[in-house]
């Protein structure tokens, strides 16, 4: 289209014609080229002689500028098309967009789609809306140029081009093509199926989950522009929350929280990472329960802060179960390794519960196999690898064995047995359990005593459930207040 329309942007009234700033152009209002919309009949514009304004459609018709040429009819107000229903039977015709501004369609079904229909003069411009009336059952997809699918009680305006019915996108209109999630007249789409955000209500991924799909790493970015030192700025918060059942119309809470943010107040880039949950009756602000920042890790309780490990394997196997804590470090160098690290695993191979404990430390240049220096089994019994420094006075357990003999005949952990009761003569049996749990390598020590001073006249026998003392059946204490040290191998005991 020629001519100058609205070339200055500002338009005066002179009190005879309307006259844009800064320009001698002007519709004459005066001599008659323009009259009011009362006038029923054909009036003269400018130049063209054929301009006339339709009060039944509340349309101007006919060129409006001074070369005469003809612009496209432009509604500037009218009616709706008589409502639809199902678009099938009962779809938008060509007169509805040639002599309306709209329909609201009111679907009873699902699977409906409409098709814009092309109007019969296609050089002129048409506007079109459609509604999906908020009573409607189902969504319903509009055909123009592209589809676009509109839920209950939403709408989208079409202009008609010349060629093609184009949805209205100025304030930023996104459409789905069935593949991809577009923005009208642009390149820019979100890929539903391949691409980095994938929103899929039809396979095992429910609507409102968010995945993200990259070949080589997906990326999740949340930017605080506001700029601060202060603790806990430049802070991003992720919010899980649920409804709980009240009875009425639900309670809504926050069940967790993690939040990311500025560690300390220094001018610096220091992060810190928080985990809260809520637990019992925080509402909105659940409590803190763990820490990272540059410092370390903080577990934080009102009740009883822990770590759990858990290794879902289903296994009988000694050494199976195993949860690890591993400790690295950097030499000088700039070699990293392996410094120690605490196992946790079965206890043997039998279906059963039993844990075992073990500590092991890098020796020197262990790699990433450092040497295990203290394990703790299941029955308490524990194993040191090395030498054993103490810096302060050692406690031992003591086992008094009062007015009776001792003969347990079970695993103990009995180390000091204190014979305190010798009215009559007393037997110290060291259980084959007992026995069995030494080694040639490491064995198990026992020392007995003579607490009440009286085995110069009531003697206490030594001897082992199996197995032999010093190549015989068994050793006497027959002095008061005496005292003998044994060690069992596995098999056998022998003083010390």
């Amino acid at each position: 289209m020629s001519g100058n329309i609205l070339t200055q942007g500002v338009w005066k009234e002179d009190g005879t014609d309307i006259t844009p700033k800064d320009s001698g152009t002007n519709v004459d209002i005066g001599t008659g080229g323009l009259k009011d919309d009362d006038v029923t009949t054909a009036i003269a514009l400018g130049d063209a002689g054929n301009t006339s304004f339709d009060t039944t459609n509340k349309t101007v018709v006919g060129a409006v500028n001074e070369n005469t040429t003809a612009i496209a009819t432009i509604a500037t107000g009218g009616t709706f098309a008589a409502g639809k229903n199902d678009p099938a039977v009962d779809a938008i015709t060509v007169a509805d967009v040639d002599n309306n501004i709209g329909v609201v369609i009111t679907l009873t079904a699902a699977g409906n789609s409409q098709t814009l229909p092309t109007p019969t003069t296609v050089t002129n411009r048409h506007v079109f809306e459609v509604i999906n009336n908020d009573t409607s059952t189902d969504p319903i997809n509009i055909i123009g140029s592209s589809t676009v699918t509109l839920d209950p009680g939403k709408n989208v305006e079409f202009t008609w081009d010349g060629s093609a019915w184009i949805a209205n996108d100025a304030a930023g209109l996104w459409l789905d093509d069935g593949t991809d999630l577009k923005a009208q007249n642009s390149t820019r789409n979100i890929d539903l199926q391949s691409g980095l955000l994938k929103i899929d209500g039809t396979s095992a991924l429910e609507k409102g989950d968010l995945n993200l799909y990259d070949a080589s790493l997906p990326l999740l970015t949340l930017t605080n522009t506001t700029p601060s030192n202060t603790e806990g700025s430049r802070a991003s918060i992720i919010n899980v929350r649920g409804y709980r059942d009240d009875g009425g119309s639900g309670e809504l809470h926050v069940l967790a929280q993690i939040q990311v943010s500025h560690d300390g107040s220094g001018d610096d880039q220091k992060g810190v990472f928080i985990i809260r949950a809520n637990d019992g009756n925080d509402g909105i602000s659940p409590i803190e329960i763990f820490r990272v920042s540059g410092t370390g890790i903080v577990l934080t309780n009102n009740i009883e802060p822990k770590w759990t490990l858990q290794n879902t394997s289903q296994t009988d196997a000694d050494g199976g179960r195993l949860s690890e804590l591993i400790a690295y470090g950097n030499t000088l160098a700039g070699v990293n390794h392996m410094l120690g690290k605490m196992r946790y695993a079965h206890d043997g191979s039998g279906a059963d519960q039993k844990g075992r404990w073990i500590l092991s430390l890098n020796a020197g240049s262990d790699g990433t196999s450092p040497t295990d220096r203290l394990q703790v089994d299941s029955d308490g019994q524990m194993s040191l690898t090395g030498n054993l420094k103490v810096s302060g006075g050692q406690i031992v357990k003591r086992t008094a064995t009062g007015a009776a003999d001792y003969n347990p005949s079970a695993l103990t952990t009995d180390y000091l047995i204190a014979v305190d009761n010798t009215a009559a003569p007393r037997a110290v049996t060291i259980s084959t359990e007992d026995i069995n749990s030494g080694s040639t390598d490491n064995p198990r020590v026992f020392v007995i005593k003579d607490e009440s001073g009286g085995a110069g006249s009531n003697s206490i026998t030594i001897s082992g459930e199996t197995g032999n003392i010093d190549g015989a059946g068994s050793a006497v204490i027959n002095n008061n207040y005496g005292s003998r040290t044994v060690y069992a191998d596995g098999t056998n005991l022998f003083i010390v």
